[in-house]
This record gives structure tokens, C-alpha cells and sequence, in this order.
């Protein structure tokens, strides 16, 4: 009974620390997974974590209205300042009103409640990744005290253990937005290329590159900005792709369609990496409970992937995908 109800808690886990790495695909499909356990307990109680990623993934993405959607989903519940994953939503919600246009009040005052002051617990509430965002958004926003706070916070973590190099980046790129610092943010973009958060670091490159291009000579900002928008297109963030575009046309730069697309219309291209090595497994006839026993994940997991693969195919039986499948060839060996 225990495991059960802590089950939507694992998948809503597993989605916080995929959208850590940059993986939004694989990140939603957990999220996703979260809610269907959650239902399937029937526990009535909002999946917050579960639906402030799939918001934050919609962000990315740049679809703000299904990122809408999924904030009310989170906000139905009580009061957000009670619960425990209550600051996921706090995030959610400051990143949605930045993406379309400004921190209104609401979402400005939930920021600065929520992290506000210098207590680093309240940073631990969410991962590292996201917090030079909350700074960013402070900045934005005209409150410079959510962002020394933030940067406060992160003092008093590394007085307490300088050992944790994600640690250290964070502080590097929170002190460079908060001084508008160059030297802070090369800083953290070295910490950053070996820490496997590309978005953590194409966030760095990009607010490296908007600095740079304040000055007279803009061309050492262009390859950090060029930087941010492959990183950003490989992940998927293709909102945040779109805006580091126009910042280089801006600066008389050509460039190129995003190299990822998953939410295109139906068709084989679209399938996700984690999606294309389920069809192998299918073709040879594994069920989905086999399938998730031999990629060592829960069989919501898979679920759920074969509910996107259905749906971007436009099939509905596995005898529908394993004709497919075959037809193409080299897709049953997980090929493209």
C-alpha cells in the first residue's frame, strides 16, 4: 500500500531530475505517468510536481497555452504554501508570465515569497538548474531582492559544502546575472560542459552572449549565442531556440530550423529517441511489462511511450506498429 501511493511520487522524481538534464521529452512522459498512476489510486489530491514540469516543459517548448492549462491543474488544489512541492509552482508560474511578456503581480509576489530570503532550504525545494532562472526573472522583474536572496542562499550552501560542482556553477552564474558579470558566467559555462545540463548551460552561454552584445564590439557574443541555440534546439526548447534566433539575426547572423521536433505532425520523424528503442522490443513481440523489465524502467513509463507512439503514428495496435515497422526496415533495429 505504501509503495503504491509513493509510486506517482517516484514518477513525478524521475520527471524532475530528466527535465535536470535537459530531456523534456522523457521528462513529460513521467510527469505524465505520475498523473495516470495518481488516478488510478485515485487520489484526488493535485500532482503538483507532475504538472509544474509538464508547464515548465510547455514553456520551453513554446506552446503557453497548454502550459496554462497544466498551471491551473496545479494551482486547484489548497494552499500552495503548505505543501511541500508548493515552490514548483511558484517556478512555474513566474516562468509563464516571463514567457508572455512580464511578472505580473501575483506571480511576483508568489516569487519573492517563496524564495525570498536567504534560507537555502527554500532553493532545495527545486533543482539546481532552475535557479539562475529564478534570478533572471527577479532581475526582470524589477526585484533585486529575490535575486540577492537567491545568491545569498547560495553562499550559505557552499560555506557549508564547496564540494558539489553544480553547486558552484550555480553561484557563478546567479553572481554573473546579478553584477553583470563576464568573468562569472565564463566561470559557470566551464563548470556547466561537463555537468550534463545542457539547458543549464545554454541558459549561461545566452546570458553570457546578451552581455556581450551590450558592448560595442558584438562579435564575441555570437558564439556563445550560437551555442545556446543548438543546445536549446537538441533538447527541444524550441521557444527558447526561436528567441536566441532572433537576438543573432538581430546581430546579422543567419540561422537555421531547430534540429528537433517532436510535436510535429504524425510521423516517424517525430518518435523520440527514448520512444524508438520500445519499437525493436515490439517487433520481437514483448509485451509491455517485458519491455519495461529489460529497459529496467516501470511499465507506466512505457504506457505512456506507447501511447505517444500510437498517437504521432496514427495507429492504435502494436500488429499496426510491428507492420509499420517492418515496412521501414531499419526502424526494427531502432535505426532512423
Amino acid at each position: 500500500m505504501g509503495l503504491g501511493w509513493s509510486l506517482p511520487h517516484w514518477h513525478a522524481a524521475r520527471a524532475c531530475a530528466l527535465l535536470e538534464q535537459g530531456a523534456l521529452d522523457d521528462a513529460a512522459v513521467e510527469a505524465e505517468a505520475s498523473l495516470t498512476v495518481a488516478d488510478e489510486l485515485e487520489i484526488t489530491r493535485p500532482n503538483v510536481r507532475a504538472w509544474s514540469v509538464l508547464a515548465l516543459v510547455e514553456i520551453r517548448r513554446g506552446d503557453l497555452a497548454r502550459a496554462r492549462d497544466h498551471l491551473r491543474a496545479a494551482e486547484a488544489g489548497p494552499d500552495l504554501a503548505t505543501q511541500r512541492y508548493g515552490r514548483w509552482v511558484t517556478l512555474a508560474r513566474a516562468c509563464l508570465a516571463d514567457a508572455e511578456g512580464g511578472l505580473d503581480a501575483p506571480a511576483a509576489a508568489a516569487l519573492t515569497v517563496g524564495f525570498g530570503d536567504r534560507e537555502p532550504t527554500r532553493l532545495l525545494a527545486v533543482t539546481p538548474s532552475h535557479w539562475p532562472a529564478i534570478t533572471r526573472i527577479a532581475l526582470r522583474g524589477g526585484d533585486p531582492s529575490v535575486a540577492e536572496a537567491v545568491s545569498g542562499a547560495l553562499r550559505a550552501l557552499t560555506a557549508r559544502d564547496d564540494s558539489q560542482r553544480i553547486i558552484r556553477a550555480v553561484r557563478a552564474h546567479v553572481d554573473g546575472l546579478l553584477h553583470s558579470d563576464p568573468r562569472a558566467l565564463e566561470s559557470a559555462i566551464s563548470a556547466y560542459r561537463s555537468g550534463g545540463r545542457p539547458l543549464a548551460l545554454a541558459a549561461a552561454c545566452e546570458d553570457l552572449g546578451e552581455l556581450l552584445a551590450t558592448s560595442a564590439d558584438t562579435a564575441p557574443a555570437i558564439p556563445y549565442l550560437e551555442e545556446a541555440g543548438e543546445l536549446a534546439s537538441a533538447s527541444g526548447a524550441l521557444r527558447d531556440h526561436e528567441r536566441i534566433s532572433r537576438r543573432l539575426r538581430r546581430l546579422g547572423v543567419r540561422t537555421g530550423a531547430p534540429r528537433h521536433h517532436t510535436t510535429g505532425p504524425p510521423g516517424w520523424e517525430n518518435l523520440t529517441e527514448s520512444e524508438r528503442k520500445l519499437i525493436p522490443l515490439v517487433v520481437d513481440g514483448l509485451t509491455n511489462r517485458a519491455i519495461a523489465d529489460r529497459l529496467y524502467v516501470s511499465i507506466h513509463t512505457v504506457n505512456t511511450h506507447m501511447k505517444h507512439i500510437f498517437t504521432k503514428l496514427g495507429i492504435n495496435t502494436r500488429v499496426g506498429l510491428t507492420r509499420l515497422a517492418l515496412e521501414r526496415g531499419g526502424i526494427a533495429d531502432g535505426a532512423n
